[in-house]
């Protein structure tokens, strides 16, 4: 294992089973849309090194993922993966989120940290339109300010 910062992250060899294992978990629903293709493609590319044009990877079912014996953490990290693409879905459709519990559950990953991310990601939302908000008025506030004598206050 490397680590990025405090992240353990898998060899490669091991990044490309769970990555393809998280491609797996939204088979069901017809695949990645878009928006988490391009993340995808990104976080193989930037945070595990791999190259998916060179060498593509197949969906794995869980149950596939669970015949090679892997390790808890790998299982893990399969998981968050598949939440984090969840989370760029919008709206969540009822589909993918019982195929993500479906795929967490299969790989006996405690699914405490879906209804976690699911309620922070639903909450944040507003949190995040209201501090946009308030940062774009600070600084147009302060533009205006500082062109009508309030430079050095």
């Amino acid at each position: 294992m490397s680590t990025v910062g405090l992240v353990m992250l898998p060899p490669p060899d091991e990044a490309r089973v769970a990555m393809a294992a998280a491609l797996g978990a939204f088979e069901p629903v017809g695949g990645l849309d878009d928006l988490q293709r391009a993340v995808f493609d990104n976080v193989a590319e930037h945070v595990f090194g791999l190259d998916l044009a060179e060498s593509p990877l197949d969906p794995m079912t869980a149950e596939e993922l669970l015949a090679l014996s892997p390790a808890e953490s790998l299982r893990r990290q399969t998981v968050h993966l598949t939440v984090v693409l969840e989370l760029i879905e919008h709206p969540l459709s009822s589909a993918t989120a019982q195929a993500v519990e479906h795929h967490a559950d299969a790989l006996g990953v405690d699914l405490s940290l879906l209804r976690d991310a699911r309620e922070l990601a639903a909450g944040h939302v507003a949190l995040m339109y209201a501090d946009l908000q308030r940062s774009n008025w600070y600084t147009a506030e302060t533009i205006h300010e500082s062109l009508h004598g309030r430079l050095w206050e």
